[in-house]
This record gives C-alpha cells, sequence and structure tokens, in this order.
C-alpha cells in the first residue's frame, strides 16, 4: 500500500512564486500546465539544478535533461523511469506505451529554458490533485514509508555551533568557525539596533509610538514564540514600547510564504491590525522556517530552503519597509520525530540554509538593507547540551509526534529567545527598558 504525502499550494498565488517575466508556472483554471527546467545552478521554487543536466522537483520526483540537449527522463523516488519525452515531440513512452502528445502541450525551449507539460507528467507518474476551495492539492506516491524504527541515526550529529565540518562544509554559525558575527559586520548591526524607534501609524517619531518584533514561520515558530510572549510580556524588564505579534502560522512552511501575493500576508497583516501595529511600526523579524515532507539530500535541502527563506524576506521588505534587523533560527532536534514532517537529518541541515543566508550578506557589500544574523542556535542533539545550554530530554520536550515540542519544549526555546534578546549587543538596547 502506498503512502501519499501532501503538498498544497493557494491556486491563485502559483503563478507569483517566479521572477518578473518569466513563463515559468502556467496556471489555467485549475491545472498547472508546465515548469521550468532552469539553466545549470539555477534556484528557483520546485526545481534545483545540481549539475548542468538534473533537475530536482521540490517534491521529490527527479528530471534528468540527457546529452543530447533534447531527451527528458523524469523518474520516481524509487528510481524508475517513469516518463520520457523529446523537446518538439509529439509523444512520450510511459513505462513500455508510446503515448501520443496530441492536446497536450509538448516540451518546448524559449529563450534558453525547457519547459515541460506537467499536468501530464503528474497524470502518468501517478501524482493526483485535489481541488477545495482555493487550495491545489497534489498527493504523491511515495515507495518510501517512513518507518519509526528506520529513523536517521543522529548520534553523530554535532550542534553546529561546535561543529568543524559536516560532510566537506565548513561548521559554526558564522565565517572563519566564529559563532559570532565579524566585527564591521556586527558594527553594522549596532548602527541598524539604534535606528529601532518607536513609531506612530505613519512612521514618524513619537515618545507614544510603538515597533514590533514579528515571528514569521510555520507550527514549532508560534509554539515558541507565542510562549515567549509570554513570558516576556509578564516581565517588568522589557521595553513597554516593544509589542511582539506572533506572526508564524501552522502547516505554513517556507514554500507557502514565497510568493507575495501567497494568502499567508494576508494573514500576517490580520494580526498585525489585531495587535494594534501599522506596517511603518514593524521593525525586528525573528524568522524559523523549514521545508514539509523534505526529499532532497545534502546540500540540496539547506540550499532550497535557504532559497526559500531569502525570498520570505523579500517579500517581507515589500511590505514592511522599515524592517531593521531579522534574526534567524533553526529547527530544535528532531531525532525522534515518528512523522515525515522534518525529522532528522533535516532538522540539522536547516542551520545550514541559516548559516549560508548570513554568510551571503556579510559577504555583501550592501550595507543598506536589514542586518541579518543569527538568533538564539536551539538545535542540540538530544540530551547533549550545545554550546548555548540548550538540549532536549524525551518524551518530556516533545509532543507525541516527536517534532512539535511540548509546552515543556517550547519553554526552553522561549527561555533562549528571552536570553538572545535581553543581552546580545544589538537587541539589549531596544529589547529591554
Amino acid at each position: 500500500m502506498l503512502f501519499f504525502p501532501v503538498f498544497s499550494l493557494a491556486l491563485a498565488d502559483i503563478a507569483v512564486w517566479h521572477n518578473a517575466g518569466t513563463d515559468l508556472i502556467k496556471v489555467q483554471g485549475a491545472y498547472v500546465r508546465s515548469f521550468h527546467l532552469a539553466q545549470p545552478s539555477e534556484w528557483i521554487d520546485g526545481i534545483l539544478m545540481i549539475n548542468p543536466d538534473t533537475f530536482f522537483l521540490r517534491f521529490g520526483w527527479a528530471g534528468r535533461l540527457g546529452p543530447d540537449g533534447k531527451t527528458i527522463v523524469i523518474r520516481n523516488q524509487a528510481g524508475s523511469t517513469m516518463v520520457t519525452m523529446t523537446i518538439g515531440g509529439d509523444t512520450a513512452t510511459t513505462g513500455d506505451s508510446e503515448v501520443s502528445l496530441n492536446g497536450v502541450p509538448r516540451p518546448y525551449l524559449k529563450n534558453g529554458h525547457v519547459f515541460i507539460p506537467l499536468l501530464f507528467v503528474m497524470e502518468k507518474c501517478g501524482i493526483t490533485v485535489r481541488q477545495t476551495g482555493d487550495e491545489m492539492v497534489f498527493l504523491f506516491p511515495d515507495t518510501r514509508r517512513f518507518i519509526p524504527s528506520q529513523r536517521f541515526d543522529s548520534s553523530g550529529l554535532v550542534a553546529l555551533d561546535e561543529c568543524v565540518e559536516y560532510l566537506g562544509y565548513p561548521g559554526g554559525l558564522y565565517p572563519g568557525y566564529r559563532n559570532s558575527p565579524p566585527d564591521e559586520y556586527l558594527g553594522f548591526g549596532m548602527t541598524k539596533a539604534a535606528g529601532i524607534k518607536p513609531l506612530d501609524e505613519k512612521g514618524g517619531e513619537s515618545p507614544d509610538g510603538k515597533y514590533a518584533l514579528v515571528s514569521i514561520g510555520m507550527s514549532n515558530t508560534t509554539m515558541e514564540f507565542s510562549t515567549f510572549k509570554q513570558i516576556a510580556d509578564a516581565n517588568p524588564a522589557k521595553n513597554p514600547g516593544l509589542v511582539l505579534v506572533d506572526g508564524a502560522i501552522g502547516g505554513v512552511t517556507s514554500t507557502r510564504m514565497t510568493g507575495p501575493d501567497m494568502p499567508y500576508w494576508n494573514d500576517l497583516k490580520a494580526r498585525l491590525d489585531a495587535a494594534g501595529i501599522a506596517p511603518p511600526q514593524v521593525q525586528i523579524l525573528w524568522i524559523k522556517q523549514a521545508i514539509g515532507q523534505p526529499t532532497l539530500g545534502f546540500p540540496a535541502y539547506p540550499l532550497l530552503l535557504k532559497s526559500d527563506i531569502q525570498k520570505i524576506i523579500e517579500n517581507a521588505l515589500v511590505f514592511y519597509p522599515n524592517i531593521k534587523l531579522i534574526y534567524l533560527s533553526s529547527r530544535i532536534y528532531g531525532g525522534e520525530a515518528t512523522t515525515p514532517l522534518n525529522p532528522e537529518p533535516y532538522a540539522y541541515q536547516s542551520g545550514f540554509a541559516v548559516k549560508w543566508l548570513i554568510e551571503d550578506r556579510i559577504k555583501s557589500d550592501d550595507r543598506t538593507g536589514p542586518y541579518t544574523a543569527w538568533g538564539p542556535y536551539i538545535w542540540a542533539n538530544g540530551n547533549r547540551p550545545n554550546s548555548q545550554g540548550i538540549f532536549y530530554e524525551y518524551p518530556e520536550d516533545f509532543a507525541p509526534d516527536g517534532t512539535h515540542p511540548s509546552p515543556a519544549g517550547r519553554m526552553k526555546v522561549a527561555r533562549s529567545l528571552w536570553d538572545f534578546f535581553a543581552n546580545d549587543p544589538t537587541t539589549k538596547s531596544w529589547f529591554l527598558k
């Protein structure tokens, strides 16, 4: 019996996931007609080029453009060939059968890119589509049923803040195996932090104004930040001008925030409205994200997550241009997960997505945008503390699925958030009285 993981998208938002001026995904009614095979080394939503002739769909199906530059082979997760087609060809091969593409969009070239009829591929590979309201749900047959007894052995993972090297990639939270930002970049952050001021609803400075720290993320993020908000709002040391807004929403993983017209951004606006926060008053973000039910290997998975987080930041800046400080955290320990939602090693590897995104920002000559840095590093290998002292006990710190934190686990992250914001040199000036 096959297990069907679920991946859902908002129909109205699919087209805006991608760069303006490119024809990546077409929507006609409820049907996705084609997807885009990117140029070598180019990252886009849904597809990753890891070498000049291979791409991967986000949900694990793989395709290859043959050495002739014309033949396209699409395989399922077990490696079996499902569809073979040719650019401009009138037929496709599925298994041992040749199928006419009459009436079906043919693979074609446009501006050096390859476009493939995704609806046809979905049909022939056994991928089904269900539409409910404005949601399109993709169901993918997956022979890799998640069996807890076959979980990834995470015993050898070393927390990133203590790691020297992982699969050939250097550890440390920051470049040079450091766990603190370079002095020049920290100075940039201090300058940005000095610009955090109470603002009125129109963005003007006001002693009676507000400034908001907003969380962005998925279910774990909202569980942890909402607990942090409770303890912070009850602490008289917190600056009264600071408003904490939990903008994270359960089930809204990174793929559902990458387009500026996706429903998440309207939901975030509603939460800010309810908190009495106008867009100009949003000045600080804490982002913690993940890709649901990941299948890619390393470094493909963290690179794809890094791309998603970068697009989330870009979208946030469109709606909230006064953002000056952005703090990122990766997942908590996932070694006790009983579902494929985001187990190890993906929870651990999400730290590299954060690390590499921040490194890109540090290496950039642009010092006009927000200061982007690590928030608290909250991954630890179970009950082995990381360098910041955080660790997790099983089952006390986890929900029954082993992926989400229990109330005790949420409190651990909440306290880490408090310790970070109360002590980091770029935060304590505006976080505390």
